[in-house]
C-alpha cells in the first residue's frame, strides 16, 4: 500500500503561530543567561524585556504557571515575525503571522540554536515541543473526520471545545479544536475555528546535537496528524500544493 501523501502547503495559509520550545538546564547562573546569549545575536536582533520579568524570580520558580515562561525577547531585524524568547530555563523559537513555510522557519531554528549550543552553556535539554496554531473562517467540525456525540447526537454545531492526546512514535500530540472563536490581529479579524496542536517528544535527549533530528521528526509527525483531520472534500478547497 502506498503511503499517503500530505500537502506541502495550503492556501490561504491558516497558521497564526508556530513555536519550538526547549526547556533547559543551564550551566551558568540565571541572571547571566540573557546577556551571554544576546551577545551572539545583537547584530541581527533587538532585545526587550517581557512583562513577566517584573515578577520576582523566587515567585516564578514556585508557580507552575510562571516557571517556564520567558523573560526576554529577541526580534529579528530582517523579519520581525521571527522571534526568540528566553527565560531562566526555557528557549522558544517562534514564527508569528505571515508564515512562509517550514523552509524558512527550520533554518531560523537551526541557525539560532547552533549559536546557542556553541556557547556550551546548556547542560541538558529536558523538554522539546513543537506547536502550531491554525485558524479557519468556518465551523471546522463540519469539515473534519473527528466527531463527538452526546445522547447519540453529534456535537459541534454549537460552541464546542475538544481536547485530546494522541501518542505515536515516542511523541505525544496534544490536540485542541474549538469553534466559535474570534481572532483579531493585523491580518485576521474574524470569527471561526482554531486547531491547536502541540507535539511533545517523550524521549530523553542524551546528546544535545540530536535535537535537530527530533525537531524535524516532530514537524513530520504533527503534519500527518493535522492533514489527517480533514475530509478529502474539504482539503481540496484549501488549494493543496504537493
Amino acid at each position: 500500500m502506498n503511503e499517503r501523501k500530505y500537502p506541502k502547503s495550503i492556501e490561504p495559509c491558516p497558521i497564526l503561530e508556530a513555536t519550538v520550545e526547549l526547556r533547559c538546564r543551564f550551566s551558568i547562573p540565571g541572571d547571566a543567561i540573557i546577556g551571554i546569549i544576546f551577545n551572539e545575536f545583537r547584530e541581527e536582533f533587538t532585545l526587550s524585556g517581557l512583562p513577566i520579568n517584573q515578577i520576582p524570580i523566587e515567585v516564578r520558580k514556585v508557580d507552575p504557571n510562571l516557571r517556564h515562561k520567558p523573560t526576554h525577547r529577541f526580534i529579528s531585524k530582517e523579519n520581525n515575525n521571527l522571534i526568540i524568547d528566553i527565560g531562566i530555563d526555557v528557549i522558544l523559537f517562534t514564527y508569528v503571522l505571515k508564515y512562509d513555510g517550514w523552509n524558512i522557519f527550520k533554518p531560523f531554528i537551526e541557525n539560532s540554536l547552533k549559536k546557542i549550543l556553541n556557547l556550551q552553556i546548556i547542560a541538558e535539554i529536558e523538554y522539546l515541543s513543537l506547536r502550531y496554531l491554525d485558524f479557519f473562517q468556518n465551523n471546522i467540525f463540519d469539515n473534519i473526520v473527528l466527531s463527538a456525540t452526546f445522547n447519540n447526537k453529534s456535537i459541534g454545531s454549537t460552541p464546542t471545545v475538544i481536547r485530546t492526546e494522541i501518542h505515536e512514535n515516542n511523541i505525544a500530540h496534544v490536540l485542541q479544536i474549538a469553534n466559535n472563536v474570534h481572532v483579531e490581529n493585523p491580518i485576521v479579524n474574524s470569527d471561526g475555528s482554531i486547531i491547536d496542536i502541540t507535539s511533545v517528544l517523550r524521549l530523553r535527549l542524551i546528546d544535545n546535537s540530536t535535537i535537530f533530528l527530533f525537531i524535524e521528526s516532530l514537524h513530520t509527525e504533527q503534519k500527518k496528524i493535522f492533514f489527517s483531520l480533514f475530509s478529502f472534500e474539504f482539503l481540496q478547497t484549501l488549494n493543496p500544493k504537493y
